[in-house]
């Protein structure tokens, strides 16, 4: 029976204990089957659930773990676990620095507003007018912007204190007592001219 279906190109597959498959003993004697369409089914069946043990599974799947671990250490330009914790390191550092030198940035154009408006002569409840103008326009703020804005707009200038102007009150109808009386000849002849006359 063997040599029939060595004669006639049909390879009989085996399972894992070396018996014949079921449906291969079954469709010996009947003709139902004659070009071997069943065994091939059977036998495609059979290498498609072909299992595994544990530590081949484990195998596989540490494999592909080393393998996407490399590719992601080789996007970031890194060798290892190590030197992947000294780029973040650095990337933190960075993000602190860069929120000081934000700040800091931030005080400093304060400081030469303030300097700005004061040297000009900006009044203080005026500032917040100041800016908003600046920002409204999208102007950047300078002091050479700023004097060509102030000429429009006096109302946020400080006014500069004027001495008040003195006045001397002097009663009318009458002379201060402790001014001397004139003579009233010499008076008069210096009314008519004649005060080379008087002496």
């Amino acid at each position: 029976m063997a040599e029939d279906e060595k004669m006639a190109g049909n390879v009989v597959p085996e399972t894992a204990a070396g018996e014949q498959t079921a449906s291969n003993q079954e469709g010996e004697g009947n003709g139902n089957d004659p070009a071997g369409e069943g065994e091939k089914q059977d036998f495609q069946q059979q290498e498609t659930s072909r299992s595994y043990t544990q530590e081949q599974v484990n195998e596989i799947v540490r494999g592909r773990l080393e393998r996407a671990s490399k590719a992601f250490y080789d996007r970031y330009g890194v060798s290892g676990e190590k030197e992947l914790d000294e780029l973040v390191g650095m990337a933190q550092a960075y993000q602190t620095m860069k929120s000081r030198y934000d700040a800091m940035q931030a005080d400093n154009k304060s400081l030469k507003e303030q300097i700005m408006f004061h040297a000009n002569g900006v009044l203080p409840e005026r500032e917040d007018d100041v800016r908003t103008y600046f920002k409204g326009k999208g102007l950047e703020m300078s002091d050479e912007a700023l004097k060509q804005v102030l000429i429009s707009h006096p109302e946020w200038l400080a006014q500069a204190s004027k001495p008040a102007p003195t006045t001397t009150i002097v009663p009318l109808g009458g002379q201060a007592e402790d001014e001397e009386k004139p003579d009233p000849e010499a008076e008069a002849a210096k009314m008519f001219g004649l005060s080379h006359f008087v002496n």
